[in-house]
């Protein structure tokens, strides 16, 4: 037995047999038709969350320009002070959020006044469609969004929660939340 176990070992035999690849190919085939499914889920997940921090990470940013921007605020602390305006005039009168001009935008005010990593592409401001709550402005009321793959996420005004959906609705209630 011993001498026939040596003569077949000696024998060269190369490649795999179709029943070896089939196997291969089956038990492959489980494991992608099982793995795809979930890392699909995983990153819609992933996606989702993004989207939600990503409005979580720039709400301190928007409430410190809230703080630092009233009417007469020190050119120290006024975010949007140009250099030459005297006091309650120009952009010192400003109040609030808002505070969009010729000359900059909100979203780079925040990024050049209170965080260099805020990127103004990857954010909506206002958007167009949206108006303010009744009863209040474009200085008492905000709406800000951000998206990652299909999810959005949203922030309407100072009390409001932050919310995440595959839909962004917006409106002139002053509708502004992702479901």
């Amino acid at each position: 037995m011993l001498r026939a176990l040596i003569k077949r070992l000696a024998r060269e035999e190369s490649g795999m047999t179709l029943i070896e690849l089939l196997v291969v190919s089956a038990i492959l085939g489980i494991l992608t038709s099982v793995a795809t499914p979930s890392y699909l889920g995983f990153r819609d997940n992933a996606n989702k969350t993004a989207a939600s921090a990503n409005v979580y990470a720039i709400v301190p940013d928007v409430e410190w320009y809230a703080f630092d921007n009233y009417a007469g605020s020190p050119a120290s602390r006024d975010p949007d002070y140009n250099g030459s305006d005297a006091a309650y005039t120009g952009t010192n009168a400003d109040t609030g959020y808002s505070d969009i001009n010729a000359s900059h935008d909100f979203m780079s005010i925040l990024q050049s006044k209170y965080d260099p990593s805020v990127a103004s592409s990857k954010y909506t401001w206002d958007p167009a469609g949206w108006s303010p709550a009744a009863g209040l402005t474009n200085a008492t009321d905000y709406c800000v969004y951000t998206t990652v793959g299909q999810w959005y996420g949203a922030k309407h005004g100072p009390a409001g929660a932050i919310t995440t959906g595959k839909t962004m609705n917006l409106g002139a209630n002053g509708d502004c939340y992702a479901s």
